[in-house]
């Protein structure tokens, strides 16, 4: 069980650390990119990293998960996607107490 909290810690902190990796990117595109016209390039690009943004996410959140239950512990691979789960609960109470203190 203590593993498993390590693991499911890890999991909800590469969420962490790869959501903000995003939002920093979203929140410097017109300095990175430039700001020209809206074309089509920049709703693809929304749209396509979108799609990687919940491929990687949904691998670090269900993968171990799934895992654990396809080696037949069931209960086990319930406990550890809720507490990846309520990691990722912490890391956003964390960033809503930063954002509240910065006001």
């Amino acid at each position: 069980m203590k593993n498993n909290l390590r693991k499911s810690f890890f999991s909800s902190a590469g969420v962490f650390i790869y959501v903000a990796v995003v939002a920093w990117l979203l929140n410097h595109t017109n300095s990175l990119f430039g700001g020209g016209p809206d074309t089509f390039v920049a709703p693809l690009f929304v749209l396509m990293l979108l799609v990687l943004s919940a491929s990687i996410t949904g691998y670090l959140v269900l993968a171990q998960p799934i895992m654990v239950y396809l080696e037949g512990d069931k209960k086990g691979a319930i406990r550890f996607l809720f507490s990846i789960l309520g990691w990722i609960a912490v890391f956003i109470f964390i960033v809503a107490l930063v954002l509240v203190l910065t006001k």
